[in-house]
């Protein structure tokens, strides 16, 4: 650690700074610490710092953190090349192995940053390891998504763009890149990291041709403990002019982050929002109401177009226009009360040949239109009611449909407007070229929806009889036996085909049970509408709550004689596998579950040959061994299909409802170890397992979500073992 030091920065928090240094000396006695401090000296500090073998180095009071970063580091010697740099709130543990931090700087000479993880008193982690960019008027954070895992000197790492505001860095790195002196409090470490990404040319950020290299290592990290600070701490911390002086550095505007629920507007952060017209206020409100429903959306017409080209409101306009994705219809009752619930008066339902075209609100004398719309082959479309020809309106209006691309409404684009997250079509400018001409830049205060729309076909009406009334009645439906249920988690694209192969080879009745603990985005909300359209079960559950609170889930929520258990990467391989479980079941009365042979798509086994078949356990005192299951083979009847009775069985069976009358999964446990445990719960109970050899799944190639291997990560035994008493666990399979 030669060459290596610590700086502490301190402002008005005493306390917390003692724990600090007590905590560094406990596992560093001898490791160079500086204490950087623009709060006011006292004896006690000195008198506790000196004891302590610290250097305080006292600098401008209130200078910030910015400041007294560059201002502490320009007094420590040049002689230390590595600086270990947090705030006065951080204790020490055993983790912080400042060694690693250094051995992954030492890796290479463009590795310039080298950070951990830190967690909260109560354990519970937080992070902020990620990548950022600017993109026009917005700053966007993503969580770290799949990240390519590195070694140096046998230390785990990845690389991102920004981590948490404690880490070590070479010194280099900062006399090349200083922090800003102008951020005392707020977005300080947005401003650093930024800088080390992006150069301003111009006033324009450009990206650095060779940024220094930023590490995450998990395996190192500190407890950031919080306490109760004193209002003369909070009169100076609390000062938002940084996120100003962050937009005006920047040419931004807002910021979206995966690490906050809400998008924030830097220009009208700890002000009074400048957005607070009327037409402010109501569109605020239809969003909140449309995120509540979980509908998919896009702001529509003149909405769009003021959005796009007058960056607002069009003066002229007094009308909002929100368009509502197709197949989404059967939320129109709940649309109606979400809106009566906040003040607004139901203006129109109108609807043409029992097709819903469009709501409308009124309140404060603005309305609201909600046009819904419908999918046609290649064609998206929505109706609107107008004069007829004669010029005529009320009982004589026509309905009249505007027709576009259905690819312009695939995908709606993110559009950040008046300090809201909406939306718009993608291209936006090519749905408001289809529906406005050419020149749709220039405003035209005389333009009549009913007529000059470009997008109108009339002749399009001839369609419509061919297509199904949304308001016919469902047709009755055999009463479901089997609750298929699938727990996922950020593998969306996986999901869609897990459930497009059973919906082919499942010949039982089913009504589908899906548990997600993944993030949700407008397709797959789209998706699960149109899921509990059909009468299957969408089960939304706290992120990452883990495989075992979600299969718990679908027992609670589900009610048939049957359940199938699956991931959402295994499925079905055939028609005839399911009934052949089950008649299995219905033949012997004492076997409480039945799995299939899992095979990847290529044929090949799952894990093993042996493991695939079903697996026997062995207790030798606290060892537990995992071995291939005798193949007795058994079989029903005469001809019926054969299976073995193993202790465990592939993670994918159907099993009798009264199962789980004895046993659960482990809410404790959220991966890997959460199917050991329940086959050993099992084996507490009455019921037997068994692999039938007649049935098979299919182990499907995972489209993951970016970062689910993020989350993913190797569970510790550390728990099972204590449940079982088991010190070690031996796969012989």
């Amino acid at each position: 650690m030669k060459e290596t030091a610590v700086l502490v920065t301190t402002f008005l928090r005493d306390d917390m700074l003692f724990r600090c240094i007590e905590s560094i000396r406990q596992f560093y006695p001898a490791i160079p610490i500086f204490v950087g401090d623009n709060g006011r000296p006292s004896e006690e500090k000195t008198r506790f710092l000196e004891a302590h073998n610290c250097k305080h180095l006292m600098v401008t009071f209130d200078c910030g953190v910015s400041g007294v970063r560059n201002e502490s580091l320009a007094l420590i010697p040049r002689s230390y090349k590595y600086i270990y740099i947090c705030e006065d709130d951080i204790v020490f543990t055993k983790a912080t192995a400042l060694s690693k931090l250094r051995k992954v700087l030492d890796s290479s000479p463009r590795m310039g940053i080298a950070s951990g993880m830190l967690k909260y008193a109560d354990d519970k982690e937080q992070h902020y390891e990620g990548i950022h960019w600017i993109d026009g008027d917005t700053k966007y954070v993503r969580k770290l998504l799949n990240p390519e895992w590195q070694e140096a000197d046998g230390i785990k790492f990845c690389l991102c763009d920004l981590v948490l505001n404690v880490f070590m860095i070479r010194r280099a790195v900062w006399e090349k890149i200083k922090w800003d002196s102008q951020f005392k409090t707020a977005l300080e470490h947005a401003d650093f990291f930024i800088s080390q990404k992006y150069r301003l040319v111009d006033g324009k950020p450009i990206e650095r041709k060779r940024p220094w290299k930023i590490a995450y290592i998990p395996e190192v990290w500190a407890y950031h403990k919080m306490g109760p600070e004193s209002p003369e701490y909070m009169r100076y911390r609390n000062r938002p002019i940084g996120f100003q002086l962050f937009a005006k550095k920047w040419g931004v505007r807002y910021s979206d982050s995966d690490f906050n629920k809400k998008i924030l507007d830097f220009e009208t952060f700890g002000k009074p929002t400048i957005y607070n017209t009327v037409h402010d206020r109501i569109l605020a409100d239809a969003v909140a109401i449309l995120e509540r429903l979980g509908i998919k959306w896009w702001l529509n017409s003149g909405s769009c177009l003021g959005a796009i080209r007058d960056k607002g409101f069009i003066a002229w306009d007094p009308d909002l226009d929100l368009g509502i994705a197709p197949g989404q219809d059967h939320l129109w009752d709940a649309l109606q009360e979400a809106f009566a619930t906040v003040g607004f008066t139901l203006y129109k339902a109108w609807q043409y040949k029992n097709i819903r075209a469009e709501l409308s609100f009124k309140r404060d004398n603005v309305k609201i239109d909600l046009f819904f719309y419908r999918k046609a082959g290649e064609k998206v479309w929505f109706g609107a009611f107008g004069p007829n020809e004669r010029g005529q309106w009320g009982e004589n209006m026509e309905f009249v449909p505007r027709v576009y691309p259905a690819h312009l409404f695939e995908n709606p684009r993110v559009y950040y407007f008046r300090g809201k997250k909406c939306y718009v079509p993608s291209p936006p400018e090519d749905y408001l070229k289809w529906q406005y001409g050419d020149d749709w830049t220039t405003p035209k205060k005389d333009w009549r929806y009913w007529i000059d729309n470009k997008a109108i076909d009339k002749g399009f009406l001839k369609t419509l009889e061919a297509l199904p009334p949304t308001l016919a009645k469902p047709q009755a439906k055999t009463q479901p036996e089997i609750a298929m249920g699938i727990k996922t988690f950020m593998r969306a694209a996986t999901l869609w085909r897990n459930i497009a192969t059973l919906n082919a080879n499942c010949t039982l009745p089913y009504r589908l049970y899906v548990a997600d603990d993944g993030p949700c985005d407008n397709d797959k909300l789209y998706r699960y509408q149109q899921l509990e359209k059909e009468g299957h079960r969408v089960l939304r559950l706290p992120f990452d709550s883990g495989i075992s609170i979600g299969r718990n889930a679908i027992i609670r929520a589900s009610k048939e004689p049957y359940v199938l258990i699956a991931d959402d990467d295994v499925t079905l391989a055939d028609k005839d596998s399911l009934p052949i479980m089950k008649s299995i079941l219905d033949a012997v009365p004492d076997i409480g579950l039945v799995a299939a042979i899992v095979r990847g798509e290529g044929g090949e086994p799952f894990a093993t040959e042996s493991y695939t078949k079903g697996i026997r356990f062995e207790r030798i005192g606290q060892l537990l061994k995992r071995i291939p299951a005798p193949q007795r083979l058994e079989r029903i009847g005469e001809e019926g299909p054969l299976y073995v009775v193993a202790d465990q069985v592939p993670n994918f069976f159907l099993a009798r409802r009264e199962v789980f009358n004895d046993v659960r999964w482990d809410d404790h446990i959220r991966i890997e170890y959460e199917h050991v445990d329940f086959a050993l719960q099992l084996q507490q109970t009455k019921w037997k397992t068994a692999v039938c050899l007649d049935a098979h799944a299919t182990h499907l190639r995972s489209i993951f979500d970016p970062g689910y291997t993020f989350y993913r990560r190797n569970a510790s035994p550390a728990y099972l073992y204590s449940k079982w008493g088991l010190h070690n666990i031996i796969n012989q399979f």
